[in-house]
């Protein structure tokens, strides 16, 4: 990896030592020279081991130490302040990005100057990796629910403040709301984002609900 990437990846990882490693091996594989990507990834006081393991990646990764669990919020923030890349995006430690989304993602950016970010379709999986549906991001109560695999102009995050740490959940879905109200963003009607489903998803269990209702508050929204 070079010292100023184009794209950054940013992976965010507590205890899941058991998925970490398939995430991370889906970013190395992106059909993207390497020297124009960076993959960062934030361990945020894991125990279960991850730390040790994380380290076995070498110099492919540029690792992250937090000495106690922050928030996914403040390690997505700590994974930013240490990105080069114009484009930043984050996966979820539990995922799994399809080798042509940096790719397809970044082109859409470097030919469309007007636009601020792009995504894809997400295809839910179970733990075998068998398909159970596939969600359509161009629906945008879809791409305010699943806010990882978006990938961003980096100064859009930067004036938007990062991630707000004072937010267990739904810290994406509160920079979305953000971001949509003056920037554009393309939807690529492709599946090249694999959201594992396996019970201890960040982003389906109670505190999503809880908290999403306190962004909308913050935000001015009812009804969401």
């Amino acid at each position: 990896m070079g010292e100023i990437a184009r794209v950054s990846v940013i992976i965010t990882n507590f205890n899941r030592i058991s998925m970490v490693g398939r995430a991370i091996r889906s970013c190395l594989d992106q059909a993207t020279p390497h020297r124009d990507l960076e993959i960062i990834v934030v361990d945020d006081g894991s125990d279960d081991g991850s730390r040790e393991y994380l380290r076995m990646f070498g110099d492919r990764v540029v690792l992250v130490l937090h000495d106690r669990n922050m928030g996914v919020a403040q390690a997505s923030n700590s994974g930013l302040a240490r990105a080069t890349g114009r484009y930043v995006m984050r996966v979820d430690s539990d995922d799994f990005l399809n080798r042509y989304a940096v790719h397809t993602l970044a082109g859409i950016l470097d030919e469309n100057p007007a636009i601020d970010f792009a995504y894809c379709d997400l295809l839910k999986v179970d733990v075998n990796g068998f398909p159970i549906a596939r969600i359509d991001r161009g629906d945008p109560e879809n791409l305010f629910d699943y806010g990882a695999g978006i990938l961003f102009r980096r100064e859009v995050i930067e004036q938007a403040g990062g991630y707000d740490p004072s937010l267990p959940n739904s810290e994406d879905y509160d920079l979305l709301l953000q971001v949509c109200r003056d920037h554009k963003g393309f939807h690529l009607p492709l599946a090249y984002y694999r959201y594992y489903m396996h019970g201890d998803n960040l982003s389906q269990n109670g505190l999503r609900e809880k908290f999403k209702q306190m962004v909308n508050e913050r935000h001015g929204i009812q009804n969401r």
